[in-house]
């Protein structure tokens, strides 16, 4: 089992090409994709909320799952590993990206998964205020070998729009290093209707996952959370789950692999 984390520091430079380590899955294969920002923090206020989360998780049963606002060994999460914590509650293998250091230990993205992680890297993305970044696992899941990506891009709506729309320029020059099939995750801090998501949306190679954009955040009433995939996959259902002890809700796709791109 492939348990590992990276430190943005350790990112290799966007001119690496990924390098895929299995085929991909043959059409008509199905995953559970799940997208969830824990608000680790929380752990300050509710000395139960990672087993709370890990009760979600177990409860929606996703075959991969991207994770935001995760601390490990920070003041912040009362010291504790979240993800190790997370990944035992639930059976899953896990991957940790960086995203900074804080308060005496690492903060950043995370993915469990009942298959098997292949390798993984972070990729900082750059903006002003809190450091901002993506993580790209290789994963297997029964027959299919997929990239997979999650992003937790910067909040405060307009007020930061400049630094996520740098930011997903940068987004945009990593998944075109990668071939299908893959799937990007993640908390994009905006609405799907905001300039930022349009122009993420005008590539020819992503769609977003499902018609209906349900709220995801409980305080702003507002969808912020979101499963693209590369044309190669059919989105069968997608949801968000108004349940757990975080802010924002789980977001959950089933998708089928339809085809092969290439």
């Amino acid at each position: 089992m492939f348990h590992g984390f990276l430190s943005g520091t350790e990112a290799p430079r966007a001119s690496v090409a990924f390098i895929s380590l299995a085929p991909a899955g043959m059409p008509g294969e199905s995953l559970r994709v799940m997208t969830y920002n824990i608000q680790g923090h929380a752990v300050l206020r509710r000395e139960q909320h990672i087993e709370d989360v890990a009760a979600v998780v177990r409860q929606l049963r996703p075959d991969v799952l991207g994770l935001q606002e995760v601390h490990r060994g920070t003041h912040s999460g009362r010291s504790g590993d979240q993800l190790q914590q997370l990944a035992s509650a639930t059976g899953m293998e896990l991957f940790f990206g960086q995203t900074i250091e804080r308060l005496g230990g690492e903060y950043g993205n995370a993915v469990l998964t009942r298959g098997s992680i292949e390798s993984g890297r972070t990729w900082p993305l750059g903006g002003k205020g809190e450091a901002r970044a993506l993580l790209e696992c290789r994963i297997a899941v029964g027959g299919l070998h997929f990239t997979f990506l999650v992003a937790h891009l910067a909040a405060w709506f307009r007020f930061h729009r400049a630094s996520r729309a740098a930011q997903i320029e940068k987004l945009a020059e990593v998944l075109s290093t990668i071939a299908p099939p893959f799937i990007l995750v993640g908390d994009f801090n905006t609405p799907p209707r905001a300039p930022e998501i349009q122009k993420l949306l005008r590539s020819e190679h992503l769609a977003i996952a499902g018609e209906h954009l349900e709220k995801s955040h409980r305080l702003s009433r507002s969808r912020l959370d979101y499963v693209f995939t590369d044309l190669s996959w059919k989105t069968e259902a997608s949801w968000v789950v108004r349940i757990g002890p975080s802010d924002h809700w789980p977001l959950i796709a089933d998708l089928t692999r339809v085809r092969d791109e290439g």
